[in-house]
């Protein structure tokens, strides 16, 4: 497997493509870490916006991470037996 600037090419003839447990390992190292330049971005440009009324903002961002979060705990919880969900993940995963 050759990787050139984040894209990987099979140089092995496509075997890698074949072998599941090549493809997991090659899976767990996927990342968010693309999505960060756009959303810093976006950040930046309001945060004179965002100063203007802190206690607003500061109110509104705990609301959006106690809903995003309680509700993924809530399903988990439910379906996996833990808040977190990593009962079910594979070993290597966590």
């Amino acid at each position: 497997m050759i990787r050139l600037a984040g894209v990987a090419f099979a140089a092995d003839g496509g075997r890698v493509a074949l072998d599941p447990s090549r493809r997991a390992a090659d899976r767990r190292h996927a990342s968010n870490l693309p999505l960060l330049l756009p959303w810093a971005i976006l950040i930046f440009a309001v945060l004179p916006l965002l100063r203007r009324k802190p206690v607003a903002t500061l109110a509104v961002v705990l609301l959006a991470a106690l809903v995003s979060f309680c509700r993924m705990a809530i399903l988990n919880a439910h379906y996996c037996g833990d808040w977190s969900g990593a009962k079910l993940e594979p070993p290597f995963m966590a």
